[in-house]
């Protein structure tokens, strides 16, 4: 427990800089003065860092330092949705000045949670049997600004090497104090979709001389909803949502055109190519049976955040040690998605869940809801778990390289099939 009161003595300092960032949040790939707030946080504390540009902030312990290497990563942005002043009990004890955005996701909390950390690992560094790498990640919530992060780590790999990385998100039904790391699916890949189906407008008088767009589009969502059952095997995770839909201006106009857009989520890499293709033959054969065309967009993709059994085996054990076995819970995969997963591709990694529901204080609204709300005590266990997963994997005989093999050798390659800029 003695990091747990290393990390409650940060408690006062991370609650100061979650409440600043949740007044002040910026949207994915805006977050000028976030990122400056960060760098002033870590100069103040003695710690070197740059700045990847559209990429994020990179900040360094013990840099060059002989032995193993650490990545902890936050992410920064916000979302633009507007907050609602109350959480599930009450009045919430900050809320947003900017209207129409907030952290309705908790990354404010992610980023206290990573800067108290590097108080307490800077403060430690001489005892470190390694170096650390802080990333600060923009733009997480679907830009790919961390395109711009692996751009410069390839870059430069002849002076940084990463043997393995460990994230955490914040979890609206886990209660506070409680953590999970183990095996096998944590968050789910994504893939977006913008779809336009173009017709031939009429009068709703008579039908027969247009090509309704938006009935195209009928025929081909009650195709896309017999994919899941047809394809994808009932035993693995997948879920497929059209969430906008936009045709026509009034009742008696049959509209030329038909937007839709959606996504689909998956763990097994293959379920998510198998949907795309079949929604994409379903799509062109109804267009050819309406007399239509389309086009499309693919949205920038998330790869599904899976811990290897290793992984979670290291992470586990390290959480165990510092935290007792009380404090860890097993959950059920969350098919939410999250970029860390690109990261797990081409590095060794481990992630975890930090819980943040209290009932009493009213956390515990869905993460990318108005009244989403964290209850700060959570900062001390994320923060905590940040410096033993550092500290412990760089002084123990951890090897997560060992049969490693990196998604691609070139992220060019990682960069397109995720379809970042």
């Amino acid at each position: 427990m003695e990091l747990l009161e290393w990390s409650h003595s940060k408690h006062d300092y991370m609650v100061t800089v979650r409440r600043h960032l949740h007044e002040y949040p910026e949207l994915s790939g805006k977050e000028t003065e976030t990122l400056r707030y960060i760098g002033d946080e870590l100069s103040k504390s003695g710690i070197e860092w740059i700045e990847v540009k559209g990429g994020g902030i990179l900040a360094f312990i013990n840099k060059g330092k002989p032995g193993k290497c650490v990545l902890l990563r936050a992410d920064i942005d916000a979302l633009p949705i507007k907050e609602c002043p109350d959480n599930l009990a009450g009045p919430k004890k900050c809320i947003s000045t900017v209207d129409g955005v907030s952290h309705a996701c908790g990354h404010d909390a992610h980023t206290a949670m990573l800067l108290g950390a590097s108080l307490i690992l800077n403060a430690m560094r001489e005892t470190l049997n390694g170096s650390v790498i802080l990333l600060f990640e923009q733009g997480e919530e679907g830009l790919g600004c961390i395109a711009n992060v692996f751009r410069y780590l390839q870059e430069h790999k002849n002076d940084i090497h990463i043997d393995c990385a460990y994230g955490c998100h914040t979890r609206w039904d886990m209660p506070v104090g409680k953590l999970c790391i183990q095996p096998g699916p944590c968050m789910s890949g994504v893939v977006g979709f913008h779809v336009t189906i173009h017709g031939k407008a009429g009068h709703g008088s008579r039908p027969d001389q247009a090509n309704s767009a938006f009935d195209c589009f009928h025929a081909i969502y009650t195709d896309m909803n017999m994919i899941r059952m047809r394809k994808i095997s009932p035993y693995h995770y997948f879920t497929f949502s059209v969430c906008h839909v936009e045709a026509g201006i009034r009742d008696n106009t049959i509209p030329d055109s038909c937007f839709f857009e959606g996504t689909f989520r998956y763990f097994t890499p293959e379920d998510g190519v198998i949907f795309w293709n079949e929604m994409l033959k379903f799509i062109e054969a109804e267009c050819k049976s309406y007399d239509c065309t389309f086009d499309y967009v693919i949205l920038p993709r998330f790869l599904p955040v899976t811990n290897s059994a290793e992984g979670a085996a290291v992470g586990h054990e390290i959480a165990l040690k510092n935290f007792g076995e009380d404090a860890l819970l097993s959950m059920e995969p969350w098919m939410a998605s999250e970029s860390f997963g690109s990261i797990m591709a081409q590095y060794p990694s481990c992630w975890g869940f930090v819980g943040i529901k209290n009932e009493e204080l009213g956390s515990g609204s869905g993460h990318h809801t108005p009244e989403f709300d964290v209850d700060e005590d959570a900062l001390d266990y994320g923060c905590a778990m940040h410096v033993a997963f550092a500290r412990d994997f760089l002084a123990g005989d951890y090897d997560l390289t060992t049969g490693f093999k990196p998604l691609y050798d070139d992220v060019e390659d990682l960069i397109e099939y995720c379809c970042w800029k």
